[in-house]
């Protein structure tokens, strides 16, 4: 794929799979693909949206690129190096550079210990500072997310839901990252909140020039937040493209249903949102071709035989795995 900065994180036909034992009233076991085949890239200072339903497998993709789940894959590197390994094996500096925010703060916080405490850990892991100059690190990366002194020996407990994502934030901070997979990082918090943690995030890449990869299925969220878009479904991506033009002018069909679903900015505006028939496919038995085409009001004879590949469309940096969408792509001048 052509991209318009140099990308730190390149992702080459990523797959996961899992061993399901089965249910007690049913013998043998089977595998299911949670993601099969994904490529994706991710510029150097650049936010790239992660969108789908639950149970797509956007959150096993993030994990796979951390190094904390199953990796199959022709190739997995950040900023040129190899990382195709578990994350035991990594080198502790690559480690360092990728850093990992939870969408449950509470869950990812000791709650028996202070807030400083926990945000100098890292350090004293990692072995990146002296232990004179631990809490000062770790005092400057809370001021980085906007918190004061009063909450440094609190406990997880004692803070609100957008306190807590900030120190959880903080913490990833403090190693000095150059990537942050965040997964769906405001889901549980309030509007407001949200606006705080998101206006937070962009500060960061401005000020830091770090690259994000936020996971998330709130379309209006993302359509704010991100440079660019990549649509998964079933645990493949189907559309992948700038965030004005997949939000603005969606070719594959699950991201038009998807984008029909977003808020409009008046009510004099709504439109009647695209409703998609039946439920997702069983991720351990996916229909033959297009994963989507069962729900698909597009499809063709073509599209439960042959598997779509994600092509360019030839509109500046727009790709899609849609037989319908290729086909209907303007001959470029």
């Amino acid at each position: 794929m052509h991209e318009s900065r140099r990308s730190i994180l390149e992702v080459c036909e990523l797959s996961c799979r899992f061993r399901s034992r089965g249910l007690p009233f049913l013998s043998g076991s089977r595998d299911i693909g949670a993601v099969d085949g994904v490529s994706l890239t991710v510029g150097r200072g650049e936010i790239v949206g992660l969108v789908g339903e639950s149970g797509c497998g956007k959150s096993t993709l993030a994990k796979a690129i951390v190094g904390l789940g199953p990796i199959e894959a022709r190739a997995m590197r950040f900023d040129g190096t190899d990382i195709l390994r578990p994350l035991d094996r990594r080198p502790r500096d690559l480690i360092r550079r990728i850093q990992y925010v939870f969408q449950d703060p509470l869950g990812a916080l000791d709650p028996r210990r202070t807030v400083l405490y926990q945000v100098a850990e890292p350090l004293l892991i990692h072995r990146r500072t002296p232990d004179a100059e631990r809490f000062a690190r770790a005092r400057t990366a809370l001021r980085d997310v906007n918190l004061g002194e009063e909450i440094e020996a609190k406990y997880p407990h004692e803070l609100s839901g957008g306190q807590r994502q900030r120190v959880v934030i903080a913490r990833a901070l403090v190693l000095e990252p150059d990537l942050l997979v965040c997964d769906e990082p405001v889901s549980a918090l309030d509007v407001s909140i949200q606006a705080q943690v998101i206006n937070l995030l962009r500060d960061l890449r401005d000020r830091l020039d770090l690259s994000i990869l936020f996971i998330s299925h709130d379309l209006a969220v993302v359509r704010h937040l991100c440079d660019r878009i990549a649509v998964m479904y079933l645990g493949r991506l189907c559309e992948v493209g700038p965030a004005e033009q997949v939000f603005g002018d969606p070719r594959h069909p699950y991201t038009k249903a998807l984008t029909s679903a977003i808020p409009p900015s008046h009510p004099r505006l709504a439109k009647p949102p695209v409703r998609l028939p039946g439920e997702p496919p069983d991720p351990g038995d996916p229909p033959s071709g297009c994963r989507f085409h069962p729900r698909c009001g597009d499809r063709e004879a073509l599209c439960s035989r042959v598997v779509p590949t994600l092509e360019a469309l030839g509109d500046g940096g727009r790709f899609a795995a849609c037989h319908v969408a290729k086909r209907s792509t303007p001959a470029q001048c």
